[in-house]
């Protein structure tokens, strides 16, 4: 073998490295800790970077999967390991750690451990962290890459029949049928199982320790947004805001305001034969069945829990024959918004036992439900239950909109009578059209023969080169001088206060809402007449069953002669009929009297050359803007007319004495 042959041996052999050898150590770090440019936790967001991507957008994005943005203000070539190892050294300890130092110090105050894991528990804390060595800094635990709950296969159908708007207490009681913890569509389900788990965990321990129950003090708290720099509020922030610093007993605070409950249930003392001795009974709350959505339940809670009567059945047999006469406007409308929706029907009708099912089924069923899904199961049961609540409430508000119908309708009548038969006003306003024809044509013709009554308006604009003294303030002298009753207008008109705020337009709006309404409630009195009607038959029927041999000659003939009943008829039999007869009698009276005033106003329009299609609101609003205008200028022009008598006078008295 030649020379130079062994030295590309050696050189080659000096290069060759065997495959069972380990490779470097910095290698390897290489291979196990990319870079975050190439983590496959954050390489996609590098990748936005660099498709020119506004980092801010890129930042929200990280912040939506709950990711750190702060990674991407770091070198993209840096590994993770070493970003972790950094936030690791700068974390402080649990005791000076921004988010649980108040708490060591409660602690330092000598205040009791459950008071301060108690407050921990209202702030949303762990208050596990107690129990941790108060120098060492807070470690994250460890994630496990698992799907969300949302993604998961176990739950992944319930959450998306809460996409589907099934109501969530359908959706719990179908978890409950598979053998699942309904308690999960409670959970975030963005985030995976193992950690809602073992919050599940601590949250079972917790209920397993007693129960730490404080007194409450229900005041209003104001929005620390709306308070201003310098407010009292403001400049108390720098204070603490708990009894931290103060001279206090921590122990006779606990004592005094909070109390340990073990158990649960309610405690019920039997007697025994032998009275020296009882025994404390724990009575277990029977499982309740939520069907719908929390805020509705309980809004209905609250407004059922007004009503006495816990009788639903019943309350739904009096709405099915309109019989809930003595119930007021205000508890008619609370029960009509509790009437079930559709999406609440169905999973009523769902969780319910088949309608053939056996009666002890129904009840028990029924028995676990709340006071507002009983109050739905029982009208569901009533045929067109909304048309029904909406001739209840027509009864409960008929007499109430009536009169304050036809209170508007008097003081239109009487508004329109005293504008009418104003004299002084009619003579007042040929006053002004004829010291306006003076101003506007002097003597040299083309007068105007009538004005609006928007015109009087513009008396008080209009001024003289003195810039005082307006047109309005002339007419009014001219009037005291030539007639002085005149002035006297505003009193005779007082009624024009009250009828400015009458719009005709909406006292017939009313009018027909009225009448369309009485409509609806004729119609369903004649169905619950009918059906009244009918069930007696039945009844007459199969009473009568045995005897049906009659001659079908005697009765053939007067068959013929039967007529039916008239409406009146079928009204008189039923309660909300007789309502009805009334209430058609007192709509025409009304009815009556909304159209005379209706005319008594067109001829007001009429005699003052007025347009016909005036509002009654316009029209009565621009004579009292004139009547204010007028009493103001008459004021006025009384004052300059004192002063000028004092300075006569005045001159009077100066005047040197004739000899």
């Amino acid at each position: 073998m030649g020379r130079i042959q062994r030295f590309w041996i050696e050189i080659l052999m000096s290069h060759w490295k065997s495959p069972n050898e380990p490779l470097p150590k910095k290698q390897v770090e290489e291979e196990c800790h990319p870079a975050l440019k190439d983590d496959p936790e954050y390489a996609k967001y590098f990748k936005m970077l660099k498709m020119r991507i506004p980092p801010a957008a890129v930042k929200q994005a990280m912040v939506r999967d709950g990711k750190d943005p702060s990674i991407l203000d770091r070198n993209p070539d840096e590994p993770l390991k070493q970003v972790e190892e950094e936030k690791k050294e700068c974390r402080p300890a649990l005791k000076d750690d921004p988010e649980y130092a108040k708490y060591f110090k409660m602690l330092k105050m000598k205040m009791p451990l459950g008071a301060v894991k108690q407050a921990m528990v209202r702030d949303g804390k762990d208050p596990a962290i107690l129990d941790r060595n108060p120098d060492e800094p807070l470690e994250e635990e460890k994630k496990e890459c698992r799907p969300a709950l949302k993604d998961d296969p176990e739950y992944a159908k319930y959450f998306k029949m809460l996409k589907m708007k099934m109501p969530l207490g359908a959706v719990k009681q179908a978890m409950v049928r598979d053998g699942k913890d309904p308690a999960i569509l409670d959970m975030d389900p963005d985030k995976p199982l193992k950690q809602k788990n073992e919050s599940l965990g601590k949250q079972k321990e917790k209920t397993k320790a007693p129960k730490v129950v404080r007194k409450k003090l229900f005041w209003n708290a104001i929005d620390q947004s709306k308070l201003r720099r310098d407010s009292l509020w403001a400049q108390a922030q720098s204070e603490p805001l708990l009894l931290e610093g103060l001279d206090y007993d921590a122990d006779e605070f606990a004592n005094l305001f909070t109390s340990t409950v073990k158990g649960k249930g309610k405690v019920k003392i039997e007697k025994s034969n032998d009275t020296s001795s009882c025994q404390k009974v724990t009575k277990p709350k029977q499982p309740k069945v939520q069907l719908i959505d929390d805020r509705r339940n309980m809004n209905g809670s609250i407004l059922l829990a007004k009503f006495k009567n816990k009788d639903f059945n019943g309350l739904a047999e009096n709405v099915d024959h309109l019989d809930c006469m003595d119930m007021g406007e205000t508890e008619l409308c609370a029960l009509r918004q509790l009437l079930p929706t559709k999406d609440e029907s169905l999973a009523l009708q769902s969780y319910l036992p088949a309608p053939g099912a056996p009666t002890d089924a129904m009840e028990s069923a029924i028995s676990k439900l709340g006071n507002c899904e009983k109050y739905m199961v029982a009208m569901l049961n009533v045929a067109n239950v909304s048309r029904k609540f909406d001739c209840l409430l027509y009864r409960a508000q008929f007499d109430g909109r009536v009169e304050e119908l036809t209170k508007e309708i008097n003081s239109l009548q009487v508004a329109c009578s005293s504008v009418r038969e104003c004299d002084k006003l009619q003579r007042l306003l040929v006053y002004a059209l004829r010291l306006g024809n003076q101003l506007n044509t002097g003597d040299s013709g083309n007068t105007a023969a009538a004005i609006t009554l928007d015109s009087l308006l513009k008396l008080h604009e209009a001024k003289a080169f003195d810039k005082k003294t307006s047109v309005l303030h002339y007419l009014i002298s001219i009037v005291k001088k030539n007639d002085i009753d005149v002035l006297s207008l505003a009193e005779e008109l007082k009624p024009l206060q009250g009828a400015e705020r009458i719009v005709g337009e909406s006292l017939v709006k009313t009018r027909k809402e009225l009448v369309d309404g009485l409509g609806l409630v004729k119609s369903m009195a004649k169905e619950e007449s009918t059906r009244c009607s009918k069930e007696e038959e039945n009844k007459v029927t199969s009473r009568q069953a045995p005897e049906c041999s009659i001659d079908s000659s005697s009765s053939g003939g007067e068959s013929d002669q039967i007529s039916l009943p008239k409406e009146d008829d079928y009204l008189q039999t039923t309660n909300i009929g007789k309502f009805a007869i009334e209430a058609d009698s007192t709509l025409n009276c009304v009815s009556l009297m909304l159209d005379n005033a209706n005319d008594t106003f067109s001829d007001l329009l009429n005699y003052f050359g007025e347009d016909e299609d005036m509002p009654t609101n316009v029209f009565f609003t621009t004579l009292n803007r004139f009547l204010s205008m007028f009493e103001c200028a008459r004021e006025d022009v009384d004052r300059k007319d004192r002063a000028k008598l004092r300075q006569e006078k005045m001159a009077e008295k100066r005047k040197p004495l004739s000899k």
